[in-house]
C-alpha cells in the first residue's frame, strides 16, 4: 500500500459499500463516458486529470482493513489516473475497462482512459467506484475539468475555490439521529419485509449482481401531461412518475392494502460546506407507498407528495439503522427492506474543450444492486432512462413487461389522472 499521513474512518454509507466489494467485486465500480469531436491536446487532459486527484482527497483514497475497523487513507502523492490508448471498437473496449474491479485497498478508485478514435475523435471514460464518488461529486468534476482545461492550455490560474476536504466530512461530528429514527419505527410500522414484484426465479445462494437493462423513453406530450397532474397537486414531477412506478411494482395486486417500498436516493449535503465535495454522500431512504386498486392519480400523488417530504426531513439515518428501526433484519438473498429503487433527475452536462464538441456517449447499464430499478433524466421535451431487473431473480421477458407497463401507466394515468388505478390496469391488460 502506498503510504499516507490523512486518515480518517470510512462513513456508514462508505462501510456498506465497502462490505458488499468484498462479497461482490466490481458490484459498485460505475462509468461515463464522454465523446470529444474536435481538438483535444493530450498534455493539458493528463494535468488536468492531475490537478483533479491533487484537489479531491476522494480520488486518492484506499482502503485500509488491518486493524480492528476499515479506515480510509489518503496518499500523500497524487497518482497517475489517465491512459490513453488507441481503439476501434469503443464500447467493447468501454466494457472492458468496466469489468475491471477497483483493488480498493491498493490502488485510486477512479480510472480515467483516454480513447482515441480518429485523429480528432475521442472517447473520454470515466470508470470509478461509488465508495468515492456520487452522482453529485461527478458533477462537480465535470464542472472542475470544464474550468480547468482551458486555463492550463493558456498557462493561467484556474478560478476554482479551495476544495474540500472529505476526511474533515468523514470525521465531523454528528449527533445521534434519535427523531430520525423514531419518525421511521412509526412510518415503517408493519411493513411487510419483501414488497417488490413476486421474482420469477428461486434466489440464488449467492448474488451475481447481473442486470436485464431496457431502454425507458417517455415522449414529450406524457412529460407535458405528468408536469400538469404534479403542478396540479402542488408536487413534482418526481412524485407523480414514482408513484407510477410504485402501482406497476404492486402489480395486479386488488387488496386495498396493496403497498410497496421504494428506495430513493438523496442526496446527503445538507451542510452547504459540502455542495462541493467529492466523495460518497448520498443515502437511500425507503418510501413507503399505499397503491389500492380505486385510487386515483391526483390521490396517490398527494400520498406520495407527503411521504417523500417526510422521508427527506429524516434522511440523516443511514439506510441500515432505518430498516433496523422497522424491525427488519438482514436479508442475504433479498435487497432489504426497499427491493425496488428509483431515480429520477435533470440530464448531467458534459465537460466543454474549447473548439471542440462534447456529448455523453451511451453505457449501457449491466449491473444491478437491487431487484428492479427505474433511473430517468427528466425534462419537458421528454423523458429517458433505463429500467433495470435483477437477472438471478427476473426473465429478460419481465424487464420488458416492467419496462412496457411503466410507460403505458405513465401516459394513460397521466392523461386521465381522475381514473381508479383498476381503471387503467384494465385498458393495459
Amino acid at each position: 500500500m502506498t503510504t499516507g499521513t490523512t486518515t480518517a474512518p470510512l462513513t456508514p454509507g462508505q462501510a456498506r459499500l465497502w462490505l458488499a466489494e468484498r462479497l461482490t467485486p466490481g458490484e459498485y465500480v460505475v462509468q461515463s463516458a464522454v465523446r470529444v469531436s474536435g481538438p483535444l491536446r493530450e498534455d493539458v487532459l493528463r494535468a488536468c486529470a492531475a490537478r483533479l486527484v491533487e484537489r479531491h482527497e476522494a480520488l486518492r483514497t484506499v482502503v485500509d482493513d488491518r486493524g480492528p475497523e476499515p479506515v480510509q487513507v489518503v496518499l500523500d502523492e497524487a497518482p497517475d489516473v489517465l491512459s490513453a490508448e488507441d481503439a476501434d471498437d469503443v464500447d467493447a473496449r468501454v466494457a472492458e475497462l468496466r469489468a475491471r474491479p477497483f483493488d480498493l485497498r491498493s490502488e485510486p478508485p477512479v480510472r480515467i482512459t483516454l480513447l482515441r478514435v480518429g485523429p480528432e475523435d475521442h472517447v473520454l471514460v470515466f470508470t470509478y467506484h461509488h465508495i468515492a464518488v456520487d452522482g453529485w461529486s461527478l458533477a462537480v468534476l465535470v464542472s472542475e475539468l470544464t474550468e480547468l482545461y482551458p486555463a492550463l492550455a493558456e498557462g493561467r490560474s484556474p478560478d476554482l475555490p479551495p476544495a474540500p476536504r472529505f476526511t474533515d466530512h468523514a470525521l465531523r461530528a454528528r449527533p445521534e439521529p434519535t427523531a430520525a429514527l423514531d419518525h421511521w419505527r412509526a412510518a415503517l410500522e408493519g411493513v411487510p419485509e419483501l414488497s417488490g414484484p413476486r421474482p420469477d426465479l428461486p434466489p440464488p445462494a449467492r448474488r451475481g449482481g447481473l442486470a436485464h437493462a431496457r431502454r425507458v423513453e417517455l415522449p414529450a406530450e406524457v412529460c407535458a401531461a405528468v408536469t400538469g397532474v404534479a403542478r396540479d397537486a402542488r408536487a413534482t414531477p418526481f412524485q407523480v412518475l414514482l408513484g407510477c412506478f410504485a402501482a406497476v411494482l404492486t402489480g395486479a395486486d386488488e387488496r386495498p392494502a396493496a403497498e410497496t417500498v421504494v428506495g430513493v436516493p438523496v442526496a446527503g449535503r445538507l451542510d452547504p460546506a459540502d455542495h462541493r465535495l467529492v466523495g460518497f454522500l448520498v443515502n437511500l431512504v425507503p418510501v413507503r407507498i399505499a397503491c389500492p386498486p380505486a385510487t386515483t392519480l391526483r390521490e396517490l400523488t398527494d400520498r406520495v407528495r407527503r411521504t417523500v417530504l417526510d422521508a427527506a426531513d429524516h434522511a440523516d439515518a443511514p439506510f441500515d439503522r432505518i430498516a433496523a428501526a422497522g424491525g427488519l433484519p438482514p436479508t442475504p438473498r433479498r435487497a432489504r427492506l426497499a427491493q425496488s429503487v428509483f431515480d429520477l433527475h435533470p440530464p448531467a452536462e458534459p465537460p466543454r474543450f474549447p473548439g471542440a464538441r462534447t456529448a455523453w456517449h451511451p453505457v449501457p447499464p449491466t449491473r444491478t444492486r437491487y431487484e428492479v430499478e427505474l433511473h430517468l433524466d427528466f425534462t419537458r421535451s421528454g423523458a429517458t432512462g433505463h429500467l433495470l431487473t435483477s437477472a438471478d431473480l427476473f426473465t429478460a421477458d419481465s424487464a420488458e413487461f416492467f419496462r412496457d407497463s411503466f410507460e403505458e401507466t405513465a401516459r394513460r394515468w397521466a392523461e386521465d389522472p381522475g381514473a381508479a388505478l383498476r381503471t387503467i390496469r384494465e385498458v393495459l391488460a
